[in-house]
């Protein structure tokens, strides 16, 4: 059998050895987590949620969080967004900055209308 075409720099430089190399990388993965999911149990929680944070915070896009608060109507909804995820969860967060923007979309668009008309 064949081996699947890759697009993998890999298979560009080395044509041949990228299928061998694939084949290993998921043996190695799979035995990986055939060990070291079981013993994920121990690790306690707020050390995952330490390791959450970091993460976080290292995609967090700083420029863009200020940018978007210089805008009233953007800050507002972004406020409310990451404070209400912080206060209550981050679907009752992100619903309820859902619901402000449609409605400052909402208002914005009536408020366009009504300055079209005679």
């Amino acid at each position: 059998m064949a081996p699947p075409p890759h697009t993998s720099s890999e298979t560009r430089d080395r044509p041949g050895r990228g299928y061998n190399l694939d084949c290993l990388r998921r043996d190695l993965l799979l035995v990986f987590m055939l060990t070291a999911a079981p013993l994920a149990s121990f690790i306690p929680l707020s050390t995952l949620a330490g390791v959450l944070v970091v993460v976080c915070w290292n995609m967090a896009e700083k420029e863009d969080f200020v940018r978007l608060l210089y805008g009233w109507r953007s800050a507002s909804v972004q406020l409310a967004i990451f404070g209400l995820t912080l206060l209550e969860d981050l679907t009752f967060g992100i619903i309820a900055g859902c619901v402000l923007a449609a409605a400052f979309a909402l208002a914005d668009r009536i408020m366009r209308s009504r300055r079209r008309e005679p």
